[in-house]
């Protein structure tokens, strides 16, 4: 990979993340400027991004992506405004969800249907009845907050492009998160394969559980293929065309985490099951990857439509 996606980048993100050195990681010039190109800062976001998915980390990165995005009315560097990924109605309240810790922050912005943009104090936000939902709440949060605490910045319908641009860097941000822990999850295994020996040789040298991982790994090496592919054409697929793309690597993403968390689990055997062992909170997280900004089998399925239809575009999934 180019640029900042480079394995020696990722692995200073990962190092900083696992030192809790957020100063650091601003100087990673990770948040978006509204007068550069996506381009300018892309590959460092992606970057942050895998590394959260091999370190288990959690940032504002994504929700403050989107809200620059959303909003480029916002200053330059300003982390205290943080976006929902997902707003919808719920009487008289909007549901609102969003990366973890969403209201840590001093402003969310939402989307409201029918509303438009706008900007509510993190002091009106109040956790959803029923607690988190199957979502992991290191990764994603379910908040309420009234309509009327809303302040309206953009009429609907005034911010259609900065609404697909957003979908897409959640969508690629996500996508990527997957692909850096799959990588853990296969490289734990690997390792436990080494190491674990059964009737008096290393598991590993089993041909069950080499084809087993063999396998894995075409998928991880196939996602970050696409990945490694698709972002140094963005520059030239905007809006609609990318939505597209984006939506295809989506959804293989989340088939990726679907099949290596399963192929790792299985070669960890029992340790794998215990709370102790690590593989289930990257599964855990993984698995709500996959669930926000549309499923695997929710794109699978709008992508199909699509396609019989005769579109070169997708409808945004909610």
């Amino acid at each position: 990979m180019t640029g900042a996606m480079t394995e020696e980048f990722v692995q200073v993100a990962c190092d900083l993340l696992q030192r809790g050195d957020t100063d650091a990681l601003v100087s990673l010039e990770w948040e978006p400027r509204p007068d550069g190109p996506l381009s300018a800062w892309l590959d460092a976001t992606l970057s942050l991004a895998r590394a959260q998915g091999r370190t288990l980390a959690v940032t504002s990165a994504l929700g403050i992506a989107c809200a620059h995005i959303l909003y480029p009315a916002l200053a330059p560097g300003d982390l205290s405004v943080s976006a929902a990924l997902d707003v919808r109605d719920v009487g008289g309240r909007l549901e609102l969800i969003g990366p973890a810790g969403i209201d840590l922050a001093e402003q969310v912005l939402v989307d409201a249907p029918g509303l438009g943009l706008g900007l509510v104090e993190a002091r009106w936000i109040s956790p959803a009845e029923g607690g988190g939902g199957p979502f992991d709440p290191l990764v994603a949060a379910r908040r309420l907050c009234p309509i009327s605490a809303i302040e309206v910045v953009a009429p609907f319908g005034d911010h259609d492009e900065q609404r697909v641009a957003a979908l897409n860097v959640a969508r690629l941000f996500m996508s990527t998160e997957i692909l850096g822990s799959c990588e853990h999850m296969m490289a734990t295994a690997v390792t436990y394969a080494h190491d674990r020996v059964q009737f008096g040789q290393q598991i590993g040298t089993f041909q069950a559980v080499q084809h087993m991982l063999a396998g894995a790994e075409v998928h991880v090496r196939g996602l970050r293929s696409s990945i490694e592919m698709l972002v140094p054409r963005l520059g030239e697929l905007r809006g609609l065309a990318a939505l597209r793309h984006i939506a295809f690597l989506k959804a293989l993403a989340g088939r990726t985490g679907h099949h290596v968390s399963q192929a790792t689990l299985q070669v960890l055997g029992a340790i794998g099951f215990t709370e102790e062992h690590e593989h289930h909170r990257y599964e855990k997280r993984t698995l709500t990857l996959d669930a926000l900004c549309g499923s695997n089998e929710q794109l699978a399925l709008e992508i199909g439509r699509a396609a019989m239809r005769g579109e070169t575009h997708l409808v945004a999934v909610p």
